[in-house]
Formats: C-alpha cells, sequence, structure tokens
C-alpha cells in the first residue's frame, strides 16, 4: 500500500505581521482549529481558533 498523503506541503498560512507576534508571543497555538459545518451566504467554510491572549478569530477555511 502506498503512502496517501502527499510529500509536500500543499498550502500554508503567514499573517503579514508573524514578526510582532512572535516576538510578543501574541501567535495563535494555544489552541486547535475548529471547522464549523457548511454555512450559507459568501463563506461557507469556515474556522474559528483562540490565540494565547484569548482572542477569537474567524476565517474562511478554504483561504488558509
Amino acid at each position: 500500500m502506498g503512502n496517501p498523503q502527499p510529500d509536500y506541503v500543499i498550502r500554508y498560512f503567514t499573517p503579514f505581521n508573524q514578526h510582532y507576534l512572535m516576538e510578543w508571543d501574541y501567535d495563535l497555538g494555544s489552541s486547535g482549529n475548529l471547522l464549523l459545518p457548511d454555512q450559507t451566504g459568501p463563506h461557507r467554510h469556515l474556522m474559528l481558533g483562540v490565540s494565547k491572549s484569548g482572542r477569537l478569530s474567524a476565517g474562511a477555511a478554504d483561504q488558509c
């Protein structure tokens, strides 16, 4: 049986202010991301995440 996973990165996301987030320890990573059930409207696939400071962020999962 072959490996069904690719041996390379398909997509990744880097915020524009990554250096600031890393320097002040505000980067995401205190929780796993939560994919919401399909929605109606222009953004059907939404994802939630919580930062180390407790800030809730939402984003379009198909653009990450």
